[in-house]
């Protein structure tokens, strides 16, 4: 009887020890874990805006600038206009981003370079959303119709909004944006037109 109480607490040791072990390696893993997460939430590339638990970033695909121009330009129709694929008749950028229990708005916003001489009645503006090898049109407009804003300060046409709601892990959209002068355009010789994409991103509280 002796030897067979011996041998349940021998037992009951070695369980102990085991699950002591398991424990520590199972704390060891959720502080890493922790410490990961906090560090990924706060690295902060260029064009990345960090609100809470959001990470939001835009980049142009090229990297070679943020905008778009026309210069030397003659007037055309939409349907050309729409169409154009040659070097620097388009600009492509993409945002990324990551959420967790917070709802998003962004604006794609162009900020009217102050030297441009070209009417904004002038200027078509076209942003179509890539889907692999397809383009949905989303915008196609006279600059001049565009809405503006004012955010921190600075003075922007809004060109494009949309709501992102729930849980995203690394969402991700596409744009091209062409411009062109409008067939219709007069006295448009020797003039230029220049914009920069920007992004706005803000939480929307939930209801």
């Amino acid at each position: 009887m002796e030897k067979l109480e011996e041998q349940q607490e021998e037992k009951e040791k070695r369980n102990y020890w085991i699950y002591l072990f398991l424990f520590t390696i199972l704390f060891f893993f959720c502080v890493f874990g922790m410490t990961y997460s906090i560090y990924n939430i706060n690295e902060n590339p260029d064009n990345q805006l960090e609100t809470g638990q959001i990470i939001f970033t835009y980049s142009d695909v090229n990297q070679s600038g943020n905008g778009i121009s026309i210069e030397k330009a003659v007037p055309i129709p939409d349907s050309l206009g729409k169409a154009m694929v040659g070097r620097n008749q388009y600009f492509d950028f993409y945002i990324t981003t990551t959420t967790k229990n917070s709802d998003i708005e962004y604006k794609i916003l162009l900020k009217k370079d102050e030297s441009s001489t070209l009417g904004n009645d002038k200027v078509r503006i076209y942003l179509t959303q890539l889907m692999g090898g397809y383009e949905q049109e989303l915008v196609l407009t006279d600059f001049s119709k565009l809405s503006s804003e004012t955010i921190e300060d600075q003075d922007y046409y809004v060109l494009y909004t949309k709501d992102l709601r729930g849980d995203l892990d690394n969402y991700s959209d596409s744009f091209r944006l062409r411009m062109w002068v409008n067939e219709n355009a007069v006295h448009y010789e020797d003039q230029f037109f220049s914009t920069k994409v920007d992004v706005y991103a803000y939480q929307i509280e939930k209801e």
